[in-house]
């Protein structure tokens, strides 16, 4: 059976869709990509740690998801790294049927795996102007029946999800912070959303 689920953003707005994934309720910035490939590549990007992630191409999951095998020690062969690490994801339409000869599983059994809350059926392209025009703001997913306003087990649920160690953010126009380990490669890269990120990656700079 389907569950309703609500998007509620900072600033008030709600958007209703259906509840995929994990059935708990989650907290985090919205940001929103672009990109009309690569979602478990953008799942497992350690940039979005803590965030909540809005896909807005229309269709998300009709090749499902690769192999999670391990080159090395938390190195993965075919994904940005070993885990997903956003907390929510938010779609237009999520296909349940995969098709790709890499694939290994679906979309929405990785993300019950790996307890990673979804929305669907909500207007994306209106979410991502709103976010583009305002900015990056927080938000949280509440899945019917969840705790509301207890998202993340924190009654405090607007606080700024914390950044990865080795990841920062920030708008166009502020000064871009980072940190990496010794001797490691840095190239910032611009974003379609609007931010800039710094990724340090397998010890080369990302071109």
């Amino acid at each position: 059976m389907k569950l309703k689920a609500t998007l509620r953003l900072e600033n008030g707005m709600e958007f209703h869709g259906w509840s995929f994934g994990s059935a708990e309720a989650v907290s985090g910035e919205v940001v929103f990509n672009t990109s009309m490939v690569g979602y478990p590549e953008q799942l497992t990007d350690a940039a979005y740690s803590g965030q909540i992630l809005c896909l807005t191409y229309p269709l998300i999951g009709n090749y499902g998801v690769p192999s999670e095998e391990l080159m090395a020690e938390n190195l993965s062969l075919k994904l940005e790294s070993d885990k997903i690490h956003p907390k929510g994801l938010i779609v237009f339409d999520v296909c349940e049927e995969y098709s790709n000869w890499e694939a290994e599983k679906g979309l929405e059994q990785w993300m019950n795996e790996q307890n990673l809350t979804g929305i669907y059926g909500i207007d994306t392209r209106e979410l991502t102007k709103i976010l583009r025009d305002k900015g990056s703001m927080k938000g949280e997913i509440i899945p019917q029946g969840a705790a509301h306003g207890a998202a993340d087990g924190c009654p405090r649920a607007w606080l700024r999800p914390e950044r990865g160690v080795f990841y920062q953010r920030r708008h166009r126009g502020q000064q871009l912070g980072h940190q990496s380990r010794p001797g490691s490669h840095r190239h910032p890269q611009p974003r379609q959303d609007g931010t800039l990120k710094v990724k340090v990656r397998r010890g080369r700079s990302t071109e």
